[in-house]
Formats: C-alpha cells, structure tokens, sequence
C-alpha cells in the first residue's frame, strides 16, 4: 500500500482546483481511515473462518467426542494463541497443536493472497480509470 497510496493521493489532489483541495484531503483522508478499519474487521473474520474451516476440516481424521473437536474448533476465535483443551490425551495434544499451527498458516496464507489479488486490481483500476494526460502529467 504505501507505493500506491502516495502517488494515488497526490493523483487525486492534482487533479482538483486549490479551492478544493481541503476538503479532497479531509474526504481522503475520512475515507482512508475508514477503509482501514473496515478491512482489519473483514479480514479478521475471514481469518478466523478460514482457520475454524481448516482445523475443523482436519479433526476427521482424529477419533474424538463430538464435545472435545467442539472444543477444539472453538479455540480457532484466538488465532494463534489457541490452545488445545487441557483434558486431551497428550498424542491427541500434539497432533491438534500440529492442526493449529497448519491451520492458521494456511488462514493467513489465503488472507495474503486475497490482499495481494485486491492490491494489484485496485492498482489495475486506477490505472484504467485515471486518464493517462493525467497520470502523465508532472506534479
């Protein structure tokens, strides 16, 4: 974000009369904020299914009460400090440890993806969107 958001920015404000400029930059800047929070609440979530998705998926393969892979699904809701349930046999123990940290690599292997995907189509956007007298033109 941080090649694009700059150049985006003074894309924007560029292209705008001095008298408009403030609010530009207020609406901007409102709007970057937003998207901000927005994005870590989607992708939050979307990491928290993706990783419950993944480690549920995982437990059958592993002979356990419907109670205790309830349990250990409903550990994912912390991500990366999940901790298997403490009356687990220790075999059982280890391998969901295994289920967890391969689940929640895989979680935020996806969430990267999905950004880098989100990235290089708002950069292909812009790029369509904007016309190119004024992407050319020298700030």
């Amino acid at each position: 974000m941080s090649l694009t958001v700059a150049p985006l920015t003074a894309t924007v404000m560029g292209s705008l009369s001095p008298q408009l400029s403030g609010t530009a930059s207020g609406v901007n800047n409102a709007v970057t904020r937003i998207a901000s929070v927005f994005a870590t609440a989607i992708f939050g979530a979307l990491a928290v299914l993706l990783f419950a998705g993944s480690v549920n998926r995982q437990l059958d393969q592993i002979k356990l009460s419907d109670m205790k892979k309830d349990a250990i699904v409903a550990e994912t809701v912390n991500l990366g400090n999940a901790h298997p349930p403490a009356d687990l046999r220790a075999d059982a123990v280890s391998t969901v440890k295994a289920m967890y940290k391969e689940g929640f690599v895989s979680a935020y292997r996806k969430i990267l993806l999905i950004s880098a995907i989100l990235g290089w189509l708002s950069g292909l956007i812009a790029w369509w969107m904007i016309p190119l007298k004024q992407r050319l033109r020298p700030h």
